[in-house]
């Protein structure tokens, strides 16, 4: 599985890359946009590029994902063509089939949303004015400018132990929380506003 990370803490950004390349992952985006920094890792053993950039505009895309037809790049390429603001998120939701993880950039706003169901899960931690965004739990742990910070649930912890999941928008940490299907993340580059924000989706309809 690919990953992908957003922070405004620039401490931040080597201690994850260290952190995934030990893990075997390969770094294939690094950028810094204004007030955030964004990197994106490729699957293990993949050549499939997992971006598409043009001018100042940017599509990060992990997972499995269909478009009209189209599917890795390609669809990437086509899902940034449709964008126009957030206002598409929830048609582009609704035509994509595969379990994702996106992130738009456009103009000044980043947006990031994961598929209606869940499957490919998306983790925050905002503090004060510091945000974290990651496709992996333990990548937002492992930080050690935020893991003193963080604390253990006890009741979340043995909610994941027993049943293999813990539901809505909590995780073992309390200062962490998973962003749910019908929620996406905007991001103003400079205002440096973070904003989880609510849409409704439908049942997946492919557009031709």
């Amino acid at each position: 599985m690919a990953k992908l990370f957003i922070t405004n803490n620039f401490n931040t950004n080597q201690n994850i890359v260290n952190h995934c390349e030990k893990q075997g992952f390969k770094s294939s985006f690094t950028g810094k946009f204004e007030t955030a920094n964004i990197i994106a890792f490729s699957k293990k053993n993949s050549s499939n590029d997992n971006f598409h950039k043009i001018g100042d505009e940017l599509i990060i895309g992990i997972g499995s994902i269909i478009y009209k037809d189209f599917s890795n790049n390609n669809a990437l390429k086509n899902i940034l063509s449709d964008f126009s603001d957030e206002n598409d998120i929830n048609l582009i939701k609704q035509t994509i089939i595969g379990n994702y993880v996106i992130l738009i950039k456009k103009e000044n706003n980043i947006f990031v949303f994961n598929d209606a169901s869940n499957l490919s899960t998306l983790y925050y931690h905002q503090k004060d004015d510091k945000f974290n965004i990651g496709s992996d739990l333990f990548d937002l742990a492992i930080n050690r400018n935020e893991k003193k910070s963080l604390t253990i649930d006890e009741n979340n912890f043995l909610e994941g132990v027993f049943v293999n999941g813990i539901l809505g928008e909590a995780t073992i940490f309390k200062e962490i929380k998973k962003l749910l299907g019908h929620e996406y993340i905007s991001i103003n580059l400079r205002t440096e506003n973070f904003k989880i924000n609510h849409i409704s989706v439908k049942k997946s309809i492919i557009s031709k």
